[in-house]
């Protein structure tokens, strides 16, 4: 599996193992801008992630939370034919990236995700290589705005999702 965090400010891509920008939570106080994904890449089981929190001035304060991800649950006939596909950006509105979860069919041919601005004009193209897991795009080199972003297989667009990028 891989795992991305949004935490404070910033969200991080998979395998970043230190958020770059603390979140300042006085005493007494909350937060409530962590934000988790886990993305399995097609594989059934269970996984575990620990995610370690700790004050910087002193690192012996320290809470770790742990979490379970399962996969790959039963589903019927209905949600199984549902489950194909490109699912909508999973970080939404994005800083730095935004994820696209995705499961093809066996003859899905060549997919893409397709990115234009509000006039129109095209500004990135992610292709698809692989039936399934999950698509990284990074955000960090678009203005903040909003996007369309189509899901191309075969030359025809067979879904589009907005997509907000707000730099902060």
């Amino acid at each position: 599996h891989e795992e991305a965090f949004c935490f404070g400010p910033n969200c991080y891509p998979p395998n970043t193992p230190v958020s770059s920008d603390p979140a300042i939570i006085p005493p007494g106080g909350y937060d409530n801008t962590f934000k988790t994904d886990l993305f399995s890449h097609g594989e059934c089981g269970t996984s575990s992630v620990r995610y370690h929190f700790f004050n910087q001035n002193n690192p012996a304060d320290t809470l770790n939370i742990d979490l379970s991800y399962g996969f790959c649950t039963a589903v019927g006939v209905n949600e199984l034919s549902e489950s194909f596909g490109v699912r909508p950006p999973s970080v939404n509105p994005a800083n730095t990236y935004t994820s696209f979860n995705y499961n093809l069919s066996d003859n899905a041919g060549k997919t893409s995700i397709v990115v234009y601005n509000m006039l129109g004009a095209l500004v990135k193209t992610v292709p698809i290589h692989q039936k399934n897991g999950a698509v990284i795009m990074s955000t960090s080199e678009l203005q903040s705005g909003v996007y369309l972003c189509s899901i191309v297989n075969n030359g025809s667009i067979t879904n589009t999702y907005k997509l907000v990028v707000s730099h902060k």
